[in-house]
């Protein structure tokens, strides 16, 4: 079935208006979605990584337990943020 540019264009602005914040806590794939990566956070939240993933480096293998994660509101790229201090900026890709 063919979705159109303008479903995922609708979706791109809802998720730019959301706000991703937190720990990680937790990976695994969603065995529900396609085996879609996953993150758990401290939060609570369960966010979806996929948008983020490109060929050049695999945002999968990137995140580890204890890195922090954000998003801002108006913004869809995806910074994570080591324990250490480094900050890393993954482009959003839909």
């Amino acid at each position: 079935m063919f979705q159109s540019c303008n479903y995922f264009k609708g979706r791109e602005n809802r998720f730019k208006q959301e706000e991703l914040s937190g720990i990680v806590i937790g990976k695994y794939f969603d065995k529900w979605n396609h085996k879609a990566p996953m993150l758990k956070l401290k939060n609570g939240q369960n966010i979806g990584i996929n948008s983020w993933n490109n060929k050049s480096e695999d945002i999968w293998y990137y995140i580890e337990i204890g890195d922090s994660i954000y998003k801002g509101v108006g913004k869809l790229d995806l910074d994570v943020i080591k324990p250490s201090g480094y900050k890393k900026t993954f482009r959003y890709l839909e």
